[in-house]
């Protein structure tokens, strides 16, 4: 079956590269895992080799679907959005989530992983290696987002000649590891938004739109913190002690 260029389809076609990512998953047979977007099976096929509490493919593309069905009689197989997925429906354990992603979802897609953490323990996913680069650091928007609530591994480069049709970017596997802090999603993504809103400025000038200039200058003296920092430069572990000292002063 050819690919879609509507679904963006790339197809892994490299047995190596398949084994590779089932292995970084360390499955046990008390796992449940989900992977999105099948396909022909390059991931699943050494994934059902594996011992699983249970498996679960969600497929939008209703071509695959009696063929993973057969192939893979103990799976259960979903044809469906997983832009529509609600998890926490499912009523399982937390899951382990695999995919090879097609591109034009990766967006919308870490979102809806954000929003439904609750629900999956990690995520192992083949992203365009850009992609990965930002989400590892916090120094882009998602990037920082992601460090919020969970930590970001990157594991292994994979080329652009290991599918097909061959994409333009290479790929790398990434492991997401979800972690509760406490944080609330839209207070940390309105935190976020006000210090990216102009990577030009300083941190400092960007807050002011929210916070008086002498409340700001406390909390930079308290910090330690450059009053000439920019966001870019900020650590991961700076980056949270001035989201807590902001969150006091709006409570």
């Amino acid at each position: 079956m050819r690919a879609k260029k509507s679904l963006s389809q790339c197809f892994l076609v490299s047995p190596s590269i398949g084994k590779k990512i089932v292995e970084e998953l360390h499955l046990k047979e008390t796992d449940f895992v989900i992977e999105v977007g099948p396909g022909k099976g390059a991931i699943t096929k050494y994934i059902y080799q594996k011992p699983f509490a249970r498996y679960l493919l969600i497929e939008k593309d209703r071509r695959f679907i009696p063929v993973l069905q057969e192939h893979f009689p103990k799976a259960d197989v979903l044809e469906e959005d997983v832009l529509k997925m609600n998890f926490s429906g499912l009523k399982e354990k937390k899951a382990k989530l695999v995919s090879n992603l097609p591109y034009h979802i990766t967006k919308p897609f870490l979102l809806l992983l954000l929003e439904q953490r609750e629900s999956l323990e990690e995520s192992y996913l083949l992203l365009q290696k850009e992609v990965v680069d930002k989400i590892a650091t916090p120094t882009s928007l998602l990037g920082a987002l992601f460090s919020f609530f969970s930590k970001v591994t990157p594991l292994f480069f994979v080329a652009k000649n290991h599918f097909h049709p061959k994409p333009k970017v290479d790929s790398a596997l990434v492991k997401i590891h979800f972690e509760d802090k406490g944080h609330r999603i839209k207070e940390v993504q309105d935190f976020l938004q006000n210090l990216f809103s102009s990577k030009r400025k300083t941190l400092f000038n960007n807050l002011q739109k929210i916070v008086s200039k002498e409340q700001l200058t406390a909390i930079f003296h308290k910090l330690d913190m450059n009053l000439h920092l920019r966001v870019e430069n900020l650590t991961q572990d700076s980056l949270e002690a001035l989201y807590h000292q902001l969150k006091k002063l709006f409570k």
